[in-house]
């Protein structure tokens, strides 16, 4: 509410400007009736997050495609963060795949960075085909070597060319990157 305070701190921690552009209607359904609910900043840019007449819940603001590309190349590597601080989340949502996949059944994890929770899922269950998604060519490499599992790089353009169908798909701390939400809508129900 007061980005003077801002000025100071941000001129002492080297902040600068970010490319980005703001959002004037619903990503989903193009409205122009939605209400303030919060903000937040991130990559030095004030971003409000807004709540649509339809229901979605987004940021009012994108950063620029080769910000979120080189943000995912950086981050999201440190093996503490998915082997100790995402292990109780990764556990639980292998705990609901594994009741809603039948044997021999196939798992789709987009945006699953190195396969970590993949790899908790085919500890319960050795008879899945697993397949990695993710932006990070260098995620999906270590998903590939490490695990070996079958893996597709790429955003909504990969994801789009994928033919096969699954018995589950997982989107974890994913859908509010995409910024295309529609054509994620649209290419799920195929998967």
């Amino acid at each position: 509410d007061n980005p003077e305070k801002w000025v100071n701190y941000a001129i002492s921690h080297r902040f600068h400007k970010t490319a980005s552009v703001r959002l004037n209607a619903c990503p989903d359904c193009g409205s122009h009736l939605f209400r303030y609910v919060g903000q937040f900043i991130y990559y030095s840019t004030l971003i409000r997050i807004m709540k649509c007449e339809c229901g979605l819940v987004f940021a009012d603001t994108r950063l620029d495609p080769k910000v979120i590309q080189a943000h995912f190349e950086r981050t999201y590597k440190n093996e503490c963060y998915f082997t100790v601080k995402r292990r109780k989340i990764f556990s639980q949502i292998a705990r609901l795949a594994d009741r809603a996949v039948p044997a021999s059944g196939k798992v789709l994890d987009i945006g699953g960075a190195k396969g970590h929770l993949l790899a908790i899922l085919k500890e319960r269950r050795p008879d899945l085909e697993l397949v990695l998604n993710d932006l990070s060519r260098d995620a999906c490499q270590w998903g590939e070597t490490t695990y070996g599992f079958q893996t597709i790089t790429g955003g909504i353009g990969a994801i789009e060319q994928i033919q096969d169908r699954f018995d589950v798909v997982v989107l974890s701390d994913v859908i509010y990157y995409e910024p295309e939400i529609q054509r994620l809508w649209s290419v799920l129900p195929r998967l």
